[in-house]
Parts: structure tokens; sequence; C-alpha cells
């Protein structure tokens, strides 16, 4: 069990991000019939995106599946705590790998640059990985009710912070300083790097205290 069980459910989650986003960009690019150099250029989008969501809806049933099953056989929960970082941050960095090494492919014009490609990828799935743990938490704790009420609650906080900086940043000029001293997509990488590192504290109280269910 140990380290390489996570190791194993790790490669898995990527086999099935990698997969599932380029069919599906696969799909779309076949209904519009373009060139191969423009299916090559959406292929890193489609694996932020798409593959974020999937990160996203694929870790939320670890604590009852894989947390549950990891101790039942044995393993700590400082070994648990490791895997589950070790099952995010693994198809996280494979993936901002693989779109990075498409972007710099010759001949094909690409959205963003090599650095901006792996910068955003790295947030988009860091951010999804945090809001997975949060809702798997709560769906451990309150049920699948729980778990979609948090997720409402959680996306209508998102929109009206989103309304509230995009209403005060033009009067207070404050944002457009921030946006002239360091880039936009570093900016994302470091928020999202911050929200990954808020659900920690919780999941090792959790993990701590978790009851294994057979």
């Amino acid at each position: 069990m140990r380290l390489r069980y996570w190791f194993t459910g790790a490669l898995q989650l990527l086999g099935m991000v990698l997969g599932a986003s380029a069919l599906y960009c696969l799909v779309i690019w076949l209904q519009m019939d373009d060139e191969v150099q423009f299916l090559l250029t959406m292929l890193p989008l489609y694996f932020i995106l798409f593959g974020s969501i999937m990160m996203l809806c694929l870790t939320v049933g670890l604590y009852k599946t894989m947390v549950n099953l990891a101790l039942s056989f044995g393993s700590t929960r400082r070994e648990v705590l490791a895997g589950l970082q070790l099952y995010r941050l693994l198809p996280t960095l494979a993936v901002a790998a693989l779109a990075a090494l498409l972007t710099g492919i010759p001949g094909v014009e690409s959205v963003f640059s090599l650095g901006q490609t792996v910068r955003i990828c790295l947030g988009a799935f860091l951010v999804s990985s945090a809001f997975g743990s949060v809702l798997g938490m709560v769906n451990y704790r309150f049920g699948k009710v729980g778990a979609v009420v948090t997720g409402i609650s959680i996306a209508a906080v998102g929109i009206g912070v989103g309304v509230a900086l995009g209403l005060t940043a033009g009067d207070a000029g404050w944002l457009d300083r921030l946006l002239d001293r360091c880039a936009l997509d570093w900016v994302f990488l470091a928020v999202c790097a911050v929200l990954y590192l808020l659900p920690l504290l919780p999941e090792c109280r959790m993990i701590r205290s978790y009851q294994v269910r057979q």
C-alpha cells in the first residue's frame, strides 16, 4: 500500500485527464475540419481548461474512497497526507510539462508563451485541487447535499469577489499598479498557490481524526 498506492492512483488520474481532454479536443477539431496545426494549438488549452475541471471532479471523492482504503490497509496518517499531495501534484506537474512541450513545437502558433502556459496550467490545477479538497471534506462530513451547497456558495463568493474587484479596481488604481509591476499570469499562479495551501490545515485535522469505514 504505502506511497506506491498513491503514485499508481496519480498515474491513473493523469491518464484520465489527458485521455479525456485529448479526446474532447479531437472531437471539436473534427467538427471544425481545420488543419492539424490548429489541433496542436488548442490541445494545451483543453488540457488546462477541461483537465482542471476533471481534476476537481475526480478529487472530491478521495476521502471516502482512497483515504479510507489506504488507512484500512495499514498506511499511517502521515503517509496518507503525503499521498494526497502526490496524488494531486504529480498530474499537475505532468500536464503542465506536456502543455509546455506542445507549446514549444516549431511551426505551431501558440495562444500563450511557453512560460505563460506553464504558469496558467499550474495555477488552474492547483485551484481546482483546492476546491476539490474543500468539497471532498464537506462531502465526507455532511454528504452530497452539503457538498452541492458548498460548491454553489464558493461559486457565488467567487463571482461576487470578481465583480467587486472589477468595480473598485478602476477607481482605486491598485490593480493597475499591481499588474504594471508583475505579469498577470504570475499573479494568477501566486493566488492559486495560496488557495491550494489554505485547505491543508483542515485536511490534516480531518485525517488525524478519520474513522475508517468498513
